[in-house]
This record gives C-alpha cells, structure tokens and sequence, in this order.
C-alpha cells in the first residue's frame, strides 16, 4: 500500500489517500490476476506435453503390434514355404494324393502368413491410432487453454500498468494540490 505523509485533516488530501488506497488494492488484485493467469498457462502446457507423450506411446504400442504382426506372418510364410513339399519322384495315386494333401496345408500356412502380415498395419492402426488421435486432440484442446491463458496474462499486465499509471498521476496531483496550497499558505502568511 502506498504511504505518504499528508498534514492536517484536509479533505482533499483524505480523498487522494482514499484513492490512493483504491489504485493499491486494484494493484494488488491484478497481481493475483496475473498470478493465477500464468499458473493456468503452466498447468496447461504441462498437460498438453502429457497428452503429447500419451499420443507417442500410442505410436510406439501400434509399432510394437504391427511389428510383431509382420514378424509372425513373415515367420509363418517363411515356415511354409520351407516346408513345402517336393514333387514325388513316383507317380503312384498315393504320393500324388500325399502331395496334394501337404501342398494343401503348406499353400494355406502360405496364406495365413501373408494375411498376417497384410493386417498389421491396419490392426496397428484400428487398435492405437484412435487412442493417439484421442491424445493429439486432448494437446490441443490444452494448448487452446494455454494460449487464452496467455491473453489473459497479457490482459492482466496491461490493466495492472494501466493502475500504476493511474496512481503516479493520483500522486503527481496531489503534490501538485499540496504544493498549491502550500504555496497559497505562504502567500497569506507574507501578506499578513
């Protein structure tokens, strides 16, 4: 609070010391303002990183399935195309039938293998890429509140300076009023 030494109980003087006290307590609530604005503005940055990190661990998850997705239908393919069998050197019923039934099972481990590795990007994608999508948003949705955030800080500091301005000229008045009234008391007195 601003102090000041003011004689006598002049009214004018009571009234600049009552405004006076008015310019320090709006002083002091645009401080708390601007205080409160700045940690809002933390806080919501915070967030937003948080939320930032979540969308990468997403990414990170998704890679790991797809990743292991692909290993394994690459693994089943490569198993079944090695296990394929050979021609049968005769050409008896049975081995064309044995043959039939192993080509079979090795063209559908085949299929199975390309299938997997065909589904693991859209798996990755269906199983994580709405929970990252779901993270990006939440970002923004803090940053949006970061940046009102920070008008309101900008906002508070130019009202706060606006105050401060407003109590220097409240202060050059009334030393200017005193001056005067000064002046006009030594006035009379050397008429007198």
């Amino acid at each position: 609070m601003t102090t000041m030494s003011i004689g006598g109980g002049d009214d004018l003087a009571a009234l600049a010391k009552l405004m006076l006290d008015v310019d320090d307590a709006r002083a002091a609530a645009d401080e708390q303002e601007l205080r409160a604005a700045h940690e809002t503005q933390r806080r919501e940055l915070e967030r937003q990183v948080q939320d930032l990190h979540e969308a990468a661990n997403d990414v990170r998850e998704g890679a790991w399935v797809e990743g292991g997705l692909g290993l394994v239908g690459g693994t089943v393919s490569t198993v079944a195309t090695a296990a394929a069998p050979a021609h049968p050197m005769d050409e008896t019923f049975a081995s064309k039938a044995a043959f039939a039934s192993a080509k079979h099972s090795s063209d559908v481990a085949l299929q199975v293998g390309q299938m997997l590795t065909t589904m693991a990007k859209p798996t990755s994608a269906m199983t994580f890429g709405a929970a990252e999508k779901d993270a990006e948003a939440r970002a923004k949705q803090h940053e949006a509140a970061a940046a009102d955030a920070g008008a309101s800080v900008a906002e508070a500091e130019q009202h706060r300076s606006r105050v401060l301005d407003n109590e220097e000229r409240t202060l050059s008045t009334l030393q200017s009023t005193l001056q005067s009234a000064a002046d006009g008391n030594l006035a009379i007195i050397a008429n007198a």
